[in-house]
């Protein structure tokens, strides 16, 4: 005979929001009891308060206790006989996420902006043309809104000391929003209007993305939902590629850090720098590299921009039938004439983007038709505003669309993007990240929990502080 249990799930309540707990992985079956309402769970589905979890089984009866802290990223659990801790017959394996009232989206209101920097050690210290760095900065947006949510975000400047000019120029920006209604293409706008005597590039595009991150992650967190569904897309998987190394060493060093960056998460893509002073190195390099993973992993090449169009011509035909597959960045990032005569005259794609700001460069370089590929870069695009009306024009276009460093919220962006190619993961900022997300057999998992998943890793923060 079925015997049926009953246990009233309690999660924590916040003001405006309560937890939410996405089933994951389901173990035998399972009821949920909502009001007068009974279905059975399926992967996907969430757990409110209030819920009343149900199993049934023969000759024993499902109980459910909570195996674990809130610390765990997924709490499980678990339903045994008569509470005795044994194997269980069910389990609820899920994702917590918070769910905030539909009424605080429509009322949110800018209050307030934190700006934090901190220097994160390099595991592996860059080694590139545009310089040497041992440490990463990152500077730490939390716009804060009078309804008590907060949205996050951060910027990579790639010099410590950017912060002395980035931080006042975002605090500039915020003292006009304060009070208003968060409407990140309404804030998009006044701000680049705002540009047209200082100009549309460098510092000013920096803090205005900064701003539109955090806001957009404080309006997906308000609708309950990850940014990627806030933007019309789903949560899910996304293709990437390991960018983690293989910067410009002596080749004989190599070998074993292209195989630890496949390893890392089952990579099928890997990317390696080039620019060496003697382009048999170049060769040597690539040699070193696909004997030791293969050829079933595809090899990216980045030049950062370290070549002359002389040098470009010469060097590129050299090494075009190497299987490599792009040549990201050969020549300065803005000449879009020399890109082109490239992109035209080579057979490996030609792949630029990270260094164009704004979505009118955007435009103007796919009108001269630069590259092949290409990959935008958060900071300079001009945030998750930026990005979209960046994405919308390259999948008009037809062009294959990358991100550039920030995986965390750039997963997200490719998710709702038309041409989306590859994620580029680089794991730098996981120190200060509460939740950094998984990659599995190459693929970033993207978190379906509310906005664009970073929540702090306070005492990382605190350590790294300059």
């Amino acid at each position: 005979m079925l015997k049926i249990s009953f246990l009233m799930l309690l999660l924590a309540s916040f003001l405006y929001s309560a937890d939410v707990a996405i089933v994951k992985k389901l173990n035998g079956d399972v009821f949920a009891k909502r009001k007068s309402e009974m279905a059975k769970l399926s992967l996907g589905d969430q757990l409110q308060v209030g819920d009343i979890l149900i199993t049934e089984q023969k000759s024993s009866i499902g109980l459910i206790f909570h195996d674990g802290t809130r610390r765990k990223q997924n709490p499980v659990f678990y339903g045994s006989k008569a509470g005795v801790s044994t194997a269980p017959v069910f389990s609820i394996d899920f994702n917590r996420r918070r769910s905030y009232n539909m009424k605080a989206l429509e009322k949110l209101s800018f209050e307030s902006v934190t700006i934090r920097s901190v220097s994160i050690p390099m595991r592996r210290p860059i080694v590139a043309k545009v310089g040497t760095f041992p440490e990463w900065p990152f500077i730490l947006i939390d716009v804060k809104t009078k309804e008590g949510i907060v949205g996050r975000c951060y910027l990579e400047p790639y010099l410590k000391n950017a912060v002395r000019y980035i931080g006042p120029v975002i605090e500039d920006m915020a003292a006009a929003f304060k009070g208003r209604q968060l409407s990140p293409l309404d804030m998009y706008r006044d701000v680049i209007g705002s540009l047209h005597l200082l100009g549309r590039q460098g510092v000013s595009v920096i803090a205005a993305a900064g701003l539109d991150m955090a806001i957009w992650d404080a309006l997906a967190k308000a609708a309950g939902l990850p940014l990627a569904e806030m933007l019309g897309g789903t949560v899910g998987k996304m293709r990437t590629y390991n960018t983690n190394g293989l910067w410009l060493l002596p080749t004989d060093q190599l070998a074993k850090e292209a195989k630890e960056l496949v390893a890392e998460g089952n990579f099928s893509a890997i990317k390696i720098r080039l620019g060496r002073n003697k382009l048999a190195d170049d060769l040597k390099a690539i040699e070193v590299v696909r004997d030791a993973i293969g050829d079933d992993i595809q090899l990216m090449c980045d030049f950062n921009q370290g070549q002359t169009l002389q040098e470009a011509i010469w060097r590129m035909h050299a090494l075009d039938d190497q299987g490599l597959y792009w040549f990201e960045e050969p020549v300065v990032f803005d000449n879009f004439a020399q890109s082109a005569q490239l992109a035209r005259e080579l057979k490996t794609p030609i792949s630029i983007g990270e260094n164009i700001y704004g979505p009118r460069s955007f435009l103007d370089a796919v009108r001269a038709e630069a590259a092949d590929l290409y990959m935008p870069d958060l900071m300079r695009i001009g945030g998750v505003t930026g990005w979209m009306r960046a994405a919308a024009i390259a999948g008009a276009a037809g062009h294959p669309l990358s991100s550039h460093l920030y995986p965390e919220v750039s997963a997200h962006l490719l998710r709702a993007s038309e041409s989306a190619d590859w994620l580029e993961y680089r794991d730098w900022g996981n120190p200060i990240i509460a939740e950094p997300f998984e990659v599995v057999d190459g693929h970033a998992i993207v978190p379906n929990r509310p906005g664009n998943g970073i929540d702090w890793n306070e005492a990382a923060i605190k350590k790294y502080a300059y």
